[in-house]
């Protein structure tokens, strides 16, 4: 089983955008471990 996760932000929650910036910042200076904690 294979699980692909697609992070999509939500244009109408204006955190969403953030949120997911965010995230993609932890997984590039923290790596996948402390992403998946975050995500």
């Amino acid at each position: 089983v294979t699980f692909i996760f697609h992070p999509v932000a939500q244009p109408w929650h204006g955190q969403s955008s953030f949120m997911h910036e965010a995230a993609l910042a932890v997984l590039k200076i923290e790596g996948a471990e402390a992403f998946w904690r975050y995500a």
